[in-house]
């Protein structure tokens, strides 16, 4: 391998871990759920799963990035995670259960993959440079690297609760710059980069204010269920 191969097989991992910082928060925050011994078979399928979906990606992302939609469900289903989150982790430390099915673990990984993954598909295939061996190789060595990350981020959640707000924070962020990406609301509404920016800001509060509700409101239906 010589120096230009290697420094552009390099690039593609940089890039690629640089731009799934998000996906990492999400993966996270789907397998939390699970029971520990579950986590590291729910990463590694997911893992899989991810791969295989970047791949597909490679060759379908100009056509899945026009299609109207995608985008704003993606964000939909983001902002959904973040709140059913904020809502199980009340409900784990009332009642210690963790019951949350791997399936739906893995469900969750691939639909947060699906709909965040496009812009590191198209960055890492224009560091590429259009060697399809190459790109295929940095992903396989930089997804495995994201779930790591993304392991060691449950831990966390798991040992400091309160982070469960911030992740809910990035996902709502996450889910308004899906939405407002959408091609029918970019298209319908022109959006500035300044009031794009205040609307993520305001959707992240707005999610962390919700999910505190919903958490209050499922702790006190609990403290009110007979034992």
């Amino acid at each position: 391998m010589d120096l230009t191969l290697f420094y552009d097989f390099l690039n593609i991992i940089l890039v690629n871990l640089a731009l799934s910082s998000d996906n990492a928060v999400v993966l996270a925050m789907a397998v939390k759920s699970l029971p520990k011994k579950s986590r590291k078979k729910g990463l590694v399928i997911g893992a899989a799963c991810s791969f295989i979906i970047n791949i597909v990606l490679i060759f379908y992302v100009s056509e899945l990035l026009q299609l109207k939609y995608v985008r704003f469900v993606g964000g939909a289903i983001i902002t959904m995670i973040a709140l059913k989150r904020c809502v199980e982790i009340s409900a784990s430390e009332a009642e210690g259960d963790q019951s949350t099915n791997i399936l739906h673990a893995i469900k969750i990984i691939v639909i947060a993959n699906l709909t965040m993954s496009f812009d590191n598909v198209m960055g890492v295939a224009a560091v590429s440079k259009g060697n399809l061996n190459l790109l295929i190789l940095g992903l396989a060595i930089s997804i495995p690297i994201v779930f790591l990350a993304s392991n060691i981020l449950a831990a966390l959640l798991d040992r400091y609760p309160f982070i469960i707000y911030i992740s809910a924070a990035v996902l709502g962020r996450i889910g308004a710059e899906l939405a407002l990406t959408d091609p029918f609301i970019a298209n319908l509404f022109h959006p500035e980069a300044r009031v794009t920016n205040f609307i993520e800001i305001l959707y992240a509060a707005a999610v962390v204010t919700i999910g505190i509700l919903m958490r209050k409101r499922k702790l006190l239906e609990l403290s009110k269920t007979p034992c």
